[in-house]
């Protein structure tokens, strides 16, 4: 079929647009292909702008603290958690003993005094004795939902720089450490659930507030993995996790103190798998008794320790294996204390599952208070 010079025309000027179209769709690909950045750069620009945001909302809620003794001083951090002027901090923060003074970041210094402490979360509560006209206090949100991977942000004072604020990110869930609290000389009190972060703590950070993304406190900066153990170690911090918090503030406010239920039994750490075939567990998951403690709630409810010498120095087989805690399966000491502190109060009722030899059971006790 032959063209006319009308429709000639038209034909040349749709296939000028396909070609100029096709080379603009080619450019467009061009560039995306050089500024492959383009999108993250976005994505960095919320992710600062979060940054900025939570310190904004935050900064007025954190305090340095001062600590003066013997004519030197130490800083700590700590933070506002109520409008009648309490803050919390970390115990080994202020337990030189001398006078404390606060330091808001709108410049106001103020006295201050210990009405609570407790050492086996090194949680303490200072009162200032003059409160500002507008306090901004800090919310606590619940640590049990955290994921490792999750950003946070810590807020505090290091080598005595006010309100310095770092990042990182949950590095780790229910770490624990032993206290200087002692049952005996071989054995400790199990200290409270920790978060671990790679956001940079040293020295001045403690007591300070470790933050989510929306601004709320999921735990209390309290100790860095020293380089004394490792120097090669970096990058090892730890928080008391924000649920021991919640638990515990309100007796160090109102009593000054705080009580822990107490079960009465000393278990093993952790254990090889010669360990477990040496006490005939087989395999088997749960807590060990080791020991029971002489006129513990454990002791009055029939909880038994082994008799039976094993190939471990000082352990006996044939003690009973704690398998459940009320519903909760548990596969360690830690977490079975966790449940207790975190759930239970001294004077309330507990149920145990236990594995006693092939005979599973259940066993109801009166917790008792931690001596």
């Amino acid at each position: 079929m032959r063209l006319s010079g009308a429709n000639l025309t038209i034909s040349c000027v749709m296939m000028l647009l396909f070609v100029a179209c096709q080379l603009d769709s080619a450019l467009t690909n061009l560039e995306n292909q050089a500024s492959p950045t383009s999108g993250s750069n976005n994505h960095n620009i919320v992710v600062e702008d979060s940054l900025i945001a939570v310190y904004d909302q935050t900064q007025a809620g954190v305090v340095s603290i001062r600590q003066y003794f013997e004519g030197r001083v130490v800083f700590g951090t700590g933070f506002i958690v109520d409008r009648n002027g309490h803050i919390l901090t970390n115990r080994h923060v202020i337990s030189a003993g001398g006078s404390i003074e606060v330091l808001f970041s709108s410049g106001l210094l103020v006295e201050a005094r210990v009405i609570g402490s407790d050492e086996s979360s090194d949680l303490a509560v200072l009162e200032i004795m003059e409160v500002p006209d507008h306090l901004q206090p800090l919310s606590l949100e619940s640590s049990d939902e955290l994921k490792i991977g999750q950003v946070v942000l810590a807020i505090g004072n290091p080598i005595g720089l006010q309100n310095t604020m770092t990042s990182g990110i949950v590095s780790g869930l229910s770490r624990y450490t032993r206290t200087y609290e002692k049952v005996d000389e071989q054995q400790a009190f199990t200290y409270s659930s920790m978060v671990q972060t790679d956001a940079a703590i040293n020295q001045g950070n403690s007591g300070g507030p470790l933050l989510d993304l929306d601004g709320r406190v999921i735990g209390i900066t309290s100790a860095k993995l020293s380089s004394g153990f490792d120097r090669s170690v970096s990058g090892i911090g730890f928080a008391t996790a924000s649920d021991v918090i919640t638990v515990i503030l309100p007796s160090l406010i109102e009593q000054g103190k705080f009580e822990y239920p107490y079960l009465g039994i000393l278990s093993l750490g952790d254990s090889s798998l010669a360990d477990q075939e040496a006490l005939g567990l087989d395999g088997k998951k749960g807590v060990y008794i080791a020991e029971v403690v002489s006129g513990s709630p454990a002791e009055l409810a029939g909880l038994a320790a082994g008799t039976q010498i094993s190939r471990i120095p000082g352990v006996r087989s044939g003690g009973d294996l704690i398998q459940k805690v009320e519903n909760l399966e548990i596969f360690n000491f830690e977490e079975l204390m966790a449940y207790i502190v975190l759930n239970k109060r001294p004077g309330e009722n507990i149920t145990l599952t236990i594995l006693r030899g092939s005979e599973k059971m259940e066993i109801q006790l009166e917790l008792g208070t931690r001596p």
